[in-house]
């Protein structure tokens, strides 16, 4: 998203953001066994630079051979929450294997696609509000019905343009 200012200065402001969508496990964990060595588990909320909640204990977990980087904040204890980022990263690398990939061995930090090196939108606040597809080239002169879930047409010309270049998706 970027922002101009109103003032006509040249300063931009830039905000980026990413959003993950992974099984959801209601019953049981996912049956998947990971490798204590592949896993690099931190707790930022114990560090004396990262305010935190109360009575809460972030965990940030990173699966070393795919780059996956998963967190929980939500919960009261370490414990807790690294259990529900174990659960998260689990569905990451069960919805990979369901797309193809053979196991875990079989991840490859280069062969995972990293969402910040690939721009799909761009949203300008100012001085002209509309939002761009970056891959399909449409773009749309009304900002806040995007923000408000109108991306039908941004996922039909993304279709469109897939289906008419014989593009992976």
């Amino acid at each position: 998203m970027i922002s101009g200012s109103e003032t006509g200065s040249t300063i931009d402001e830039v905000s980026l953001a990413a959003v993950d969508i992974i099984p959801l496990f209601r019953d049981s964990a996912p049956d998947l066994k990971i490798s204590e060595e592949d896993l690099l588990i931190s707790c930022p909320s114990s560090s004396p630079e990262v305010k935190v909640i109360e009575g809460r204990s972030g965990v940030v977990i990173q699966h070393v051979p795919t780059g996956f980087v998963v967190q929980s904040l939500g919960e009261r204890s370490i414990f807790a929450n690294k259990i529900k980022a174990l659960n998260w990263l689990k569905a990451k690398l069960i919805a990979a294997r369901d797309v193809g990939v053979p196991g875990i061995n079989g991840f490859k930090k280069e062969n995972v696609f990293d969402v910040w090196r690939d721009k799909v939108r761009r949203y300008v606040l100012y001085p002209r509000k509309h939002v761009k597809d970056v891959r399909s080239g449409v773009e749309m002169p009304d900002l806040y019905s995007v923000l408000d879930g109108n991306i039908e047409p941004l996922i039909g010309a993304h279709i469109q343009m897939r289906l008419s270049n014989d593009m992976p998706p």
